[in-house]
C-alpha cells in the first residue's frame, strides 16, 4: 500500500514527488542510423533494393551484366557453367582501371556514381545495377571474376561495404570483358535463370533507337533539383543547354526567365529548381511517341506467336518490360518515366 504526503504542494512537489504509475528508472532510448549501402549485405535487403523477390534475383543479376556488356554496342555472348555458375561476355573496348579500380565498381558502399539522373530512353534508369550484383554476391556468399585486357581478377564484396582483390593472373583476353558470377544457396535456384537476359539481347537492335537529348517533360520538380544539384560548380546555364529543345540562345532565355542568371547549379533550391523548370519546359516541346522510338513488333515476336496459340503463361507479360527498363523492380521504368510525354504534356513540375 503506498501512503500518500500531502504536506508538500507546488512546483517543488512535482519536481520532488515521483508521480503514481511511473517508471522512476525509464530506458535510455537510442536511435541507430543505417546507412543505405547495408541494405544489400543481406537477401532481404537486396530484394528491397531491387525490386524483385529472391527467386527472381539470379535472373536479374545477369540481366544486370547483361546490360553493361549490350551498353558498348558490341555483340554479347552468355551462357551457364553449371547450376549456379554463369558467364556474360562481349567484345567491346574492356574495363579501364586498376584491379582495385575495377573491385570498386563493384562495391555496395560506392556512392551512384551515373549519368542517369540525365533521363534518357536507353536501358537503365537508376544506376544500381553493380551494386545489386555485388550484393547478391555477398548476400549469398557467391562469386565474382572480372576477365579484361589480359587480366583475370578474382573479387569478394565484403561485409564492411568494400570489394577487395583476392587474386590477379594473366589471361589471353585482350579484346572485350567476360563477368563470370557464381551464386550462394541462399539464392534459390531458377530454371529460367537466362531469361530476361536473353529478351534483352534479342531485343538490342531491334526498332528505332532515340538519339536526342533528355526531355524537361520527364521530370517532376524533385527529380529535376536533383539532376541540378549533380551539376555541382558549373552554371545552371550550361546544365539547360543539355536539355532537348533548349541548346543555344533559348538556354540563357530560360535561365533569365526564372531569375537564376550567374547561378551554379550547386546553389539552386527546390524552389528555384522547379521555377526553372518551367521556364524550359515553355520553351521546349514533348518529344512525339515517333521520335522517341521504340522496339517494334520484332521484338516480342515469340510472345506474339505464343498469344496467338493462348500459350502465354502468368509472369510473361511482365517479363516483356524487363526488357525496356533495367529491372522490374526500378520505380521510374521506360513505361513510367516517358509515357508524360504524350499523356502528361501539361503537368506541374513542382508536383
Amino acid at each position: 500500500m503506498t501512503t500518500l504526503d500531502f504536506s508538500k504542494s507546488g512546483p517543488e512537489a512535482a519536481r520532488t514527488e515521483p508521480r503514481l504509475g511511473t517508471d522512476q528508472n525509464p530506458p535510455t532510448l537510442k536511435m541507430f542510423e543505417r546507412q543505405d549501402w547495408t541494405l544489400f549485405r543481406t537477401v532481404e535487403g537486396v530484394q528491397q533494393k531491387a525490386g524483385v523477390p529472391a527467386t527472381l534475383l539470379r535472373r536479374l543479376v545477369l540481366k544486370e551484366i547483361g546490360d553493361n556488356a549490350l551498353d558498348t554496342g558490341a555483340e554479347i555472348k552468355f551462357g551457364k557453367v553449371d547450376a549456379d555458375r554463369f558467364y556474360v561476355e562481349d567484345g567491346g573496348p574492356g574495363i579501364d582501371g586498376e584491379p582495385e579500380q575495377i573491385a570498386e565498381l563493384f562495391s555496395i558502399r560506392r556512392p551512384m556514381r551515373s549519368s542517369k539522373l540525365l533521363r534518357l530512353p536507353q536501358r537503365g534508369a537508376l544506376g544500381n545495377g553493380l551494386r545489386v550484383v555485388a550484393g547478391a554476391i555477398l548476400a549469398s556468399e557467391g562469386s565474382l571474376v572480372v576477365i579484361t585486357r589480359n587480366r583475370r581478377i578474382v573479387l569478394k564484396p565484403r561485409e564492411n561495404g568494400h570489394t577487395t582483390v583476392v587474386e590477379v593472373t594473366a589471361a589471353d583476353y585482350a579484346i572485350g570483358t567476360r563477368i563470370e558470377i557464381g551464386f550462394g544457396s541462399a539464392l534459390p535456384r531458377d530454371i529460367d535463370t537466362l531469361t530476361w537476359l536473353q529478351r534483352a539481347n534479342a531485343a538490342a537492335g531491334i526498332g528505332k533507337s532515340y538519339d536526342g537529348r533528355s526531355s524537361p517533360f520527364w521530370y517532376d520538380g524533385a527529380q529535376f533539383h536533383e539532376l541540378v544539384l549533380a551539376g555541382d560548380a558549373q552554371p545552371v546555364r550550361s546544365l539547360i543547354a543539355e536539355l532537348d529543345g533548349c541548346s543555344g540562345g533559348k538556354a540563357g532565355e530560360i535561365v533569365t526567365a526564372a531569375g537564376l542568371e550567374r547561378m551554379a547549379c550547386e546553389e539552386i533550391n527546390r524552389e528555384q529548381a522547379v521555377r526553372l523548370l518551367k521556364a524550359a519546359r515553355e520553351q521546349a516541346r514533348p518529344v512525339s511517341p515517333e521520335r522517341l522510338g521504340g522496339i517494334g513488333r520484332d521484338g516480342f515476336s515469340g510472345l506474339r506467336r505464343r498469344a496467338r496459340h493462348g500459350r502465354i503463361g502468368r509472369g510473361q507479360a511482365a517479363g516483356r518490360n524487363s526488357i525496356c527498363s533495367r529491372s522490374l523492380g526500378e520505380e521510374d521504368g521506360l513505361h513510367q518515366q516517358f509515357r508524360q510525354c504524350r499523356i502528361d504534356d501539361q503537368s506541374d513540375p513542382g508536383r
